[in-house]
């Protein structure tokens, strides 16, 4: 059983990224560290659900494909408070699942994303940590 200290989190180098965060940062005012806290969680049971990281679980999480560097492509939807039905964010995570490390290398208001620039940010982001 994998344990939420036992994971090495990131951030890949994406100023697009760093822009999402700073828009939910500012939405969330001082939920900000609890909602991230929450979507940890979620990442930890999702791998001690699923040990390879390569089902599906609902709509929530989706392995979308994997990388060069050995990483699994999690497409991840994840609700934002008061956000409503589309008003959430669907984030890309590169899931090193051996190695225990997950790296947040995508991040767009659901409506305004696609699985495409989401699978390709995530593979450059994933050689860019190889560098």
């Amino acid at each position: 059983m994998v344990e939420l200290s036992e994971i090495e989190w990131e951030l890949a180098r994406n100023a697009d990224l760093d822009q999402v965060i700073a828009q939910v940062r500012k939405s969330l005012g001082g939920g900000y560290t609890a909602n991230v806290d929450a979507l940890k969680a979620f990442l930890v049971a999702y791998i001690n659900s699923h040990d390879e990281c390569n089902q599906r679980q609902g709509v929530s999480i989706n392995p979308i494909g994997s990388t060069e560097g050995g990483a699994k492509v999690l497409k991840v939807r994840w609700a934002l408070p008061g956000g409503g039905r589309s008003g959430g964010l669907r984030l890309g995570f590169l899931a090193y699942c051996e190695e225990r490390k997950i790296v947040l290398g995508y991040g767009r208001a659901r409506r305004d994303s696609n699985d495409t620039t989401l699978l390709e940010a995530l593979r450059i982001a994933d050689v860019e940590l190889g560098d």
